[in-house]
């Protein structure tokens, strides 16, 4: 197993994910994907568009799951908002984390994405994301820390 940064993006960029239960819904049904494949989650994002994971995986088992798993809220989706045939998810990536160093980089990327995306003025507070359970784990300083040593321009 490897660590990987994995992101899917829903279809034109559809706010499939844009009420909050439906994004609770969605990083339950991720966490017990990485779970069930024996997986490790290390950070994560969901937003209402995409989602990112850092996440210690057997990529191949993983993917399979995954597929399946969007298989599945996309038909469930779809007939809650009767928007059958719909389209929900687009490009599933990975990319395998080789260094400590993009580690981190990818870490504070997944952080930083509600801001960046303009929907939230911080980090913090945005609930669908790793942020908060890294600060009572490793505290403001070491977050400050990994976000001057592996800062995301160079990610």
């Amino acid at each position: 197993m490897h660590i990987y940064l994995l992101t899917a993006a829903c279809f034109e960029h559809q706010l499939v994910l844009a009420s909050e239960s439906r994004r609770d819904e969605w990083l339950e049904a991720l966490r017990a994907c990485v779970s069930e494949c024996g997986g490790d989650l290390r950070g994560w994002v969901v937003l209402p568009n995409h989602y990112h994971l850092v996440a210690r995986v057997d990529l191949s088992l993983f993917a399979k799951k995954i597929a399946r798993l969007h298989n599945g809220k996309s038909t469930q989706w779809n007939r809650e908002d009767q928007t059958t045939g719909r389209k929900v998810w687009y490009r599933f990536a990975d990319r395998q984390i080789r260094t400590d160093r993009h580690y981190y980089a990818a870490l504070n990327y997944v952080h930083a994405n509600p801001v960046h995306h303009g929907l939230t003025e911080r980090s913090d507070d945005w609930r669908w994301s790793s942020l908060a359970h890294y600060r009572l784990e490793d505290g403001d300083e070491r977050l400050g820390e990994w976000a001057r040593e592996y800062p995301i321009d160079r990610f």
